[in-house]
């Protein structure tokens, strides 16, 4: 049996937001795309961008939610539901195959974390991903954001829609390499 492999790059659709910490989930999607060779296709019944195909023996499924992040767990459900190739372990409602690449204020900007069943407390688009799941447990891959060293005079939510400053987009950059690579791996 072929692995399966389901990524979920969290962000905002658009222009205005692409460049922006909240999207850098898109920005990794779209590197794992390049690197694995698979294009992407715009499923409106879904409501997500989804890019599919196969590298190095496993079966990829890459997801950009085309809602506002905070409703991001609708279309992901969607996508997942029509594929119907996800693994979820009835009895713990695990969901061992899927991977949500989302932006986190709790880890320093340049850092990243994989963790299973664990992200940050108050992310909305991590929120509505597990009310149209029923669960946690899966891997939450957390991209740290937080550029502001000690400074919180803007609001996160603010924060968290502004674009990279000058002297971080290459590290912004490395980092979604980084990623991405490590995702392809694993």
């Amino acid at each position: 049996m072929k692995l399966v492999k389901y990524i979920i790059g969290l962000g905002n659709p658009g222009i205005k937001y692409a460049q922006t910490r909240h999207s850098i989930g898109f920005k990794v999607v779209e590197k794992v795309s390049e690197r694995i060779g698979v294009s992407w296709q715009e499923k409106s019944k879904l409501n997500a961008s989804v890019a599919r195909g196969e590298f190095s023996g496993t079966q990829f499924t890459l997801v950009k939610p085309l809602s506002f992040m905070n409703e991001s767990g609708q279309p992901s459900r969607a996508v997942l539901d029509f594929f119907q190739d996800i693994v979820i372990e009835q009895k713990e409602q695990k969901v061992a195959n899927l991977i949500v690449v989302l932006d986190d204020l709790d880890l320093e900007f340049g850092t990243y974390k994989l963790q299973f069943g664990k992200g940050p407390h108050g992310h909305n688009g991590l929120n509505s991903m597990y009310e149209h799941l029923g669960t946690k447990q899966f891997w939450h891959m957390r991209v740290g954001v937080d550029g502001r060293e000690g400074q919180r005079n803007v609001p996160p939510d603010k924060y968290v829609l502004q674009p990279f400053e000058k002297d971080e987009q290459e590290t912004s950059k490395s980092i979604v390499e980084h990623v991405a690579q490590e995702l392809v791996e694993l």
